[in-house]
């Protein structure tokens, strides 16, 4: 399901089981970091076992931090997990950031 947002793609699949991926493309604003929130939230309201949030690039800004480390602490509570990876360039693999949140 395609998110509309003001200037970042956001995409949710749902894998079934538990088991939901949010993938962002491009660089969030402040305005997308609202849109992502909401989009979050509504994920963790279904109490997803784990949920992941791909990012196509390492992108830290404190709006983004703060909404994926709020994100990390609900879902956690409710039992579940949370991964945040960015995607590599090209040929370059996947990295898991959660913890530097």
């Amino acid at each position: 399901m395609r998110v509309a947002s003001p200037t970042i793609d956001l995409v949710v699949d749902d894998l079934g089981a538990g088991r939901v991926i949010v993938r962002v493309s491009g660089v969030p604003g402040r305005s997308d970091a609202t849109v992502l929130r909401h989009t979050l939230d509504h994920q963790l309201d279904r109490a997803p076992v784990l949920l992941v949030v791909e990012l196509d690039r390492a992108v830290s800004t404190p709006e983004l931090r703060e909404v994926l480390a709020t994100a990390r602490d609900r879902v956690r509570a409710g039992g579940g997990g949370l991964r945040v990876v960015t995607t590599g360039r090209d040929d370059a693999p996947s990295r898991e950031i959660t913890e530097l949140l």
